[in-house]
């Protein structure tokens, strides 16, 4: 799994912190670097501060990923919009957008 846009301070739960993990921040996200560590699944938050999960996503669409993209949000009131609108921008990705409890 590969983290990207997660800020320094981002703590993994403990059940977490045994998996194969990559953070990477949005500026080395290269082709060459997925290329080499071709992840099965990225995380990313909807906002850091910096950038937002439609811009790692189309990114990533136009390197040729084709894997699982999980984003991370705070409490929505409607998660399944947001959800859709990635979607439909970054539609060759498989996006699910999950809500992360305060």
């Amino acid at each position: 799994m590969l983290l990207l846009g997660f800020s320094e301070g981002f703590a993994l739960p403990q059940s977490c912190q045994r998996a194969e993990l990559t953070v990477a921040s949005h500026p080395a996200l290269t082709p060459r670097l997925l290329a080499s560590l071709w992840p099965d699944t990225i995380a990313m938050p909807l906002l850091n501060g910096t950038t937002d999960a439609l811009s790692h996503l189309r990114r990533l669409q136009d390197f040729g990923f084709r894997g699982r993209c999980i984003v991370l949000a705070p409490p929505l009131p409607d998660l399944k919009l947001v959800q859709n609108e990635l979607r439909s921008q970054a539609y060759s990705l498989r996006i699910s957008v999950l809500s992360l409890d305060p």
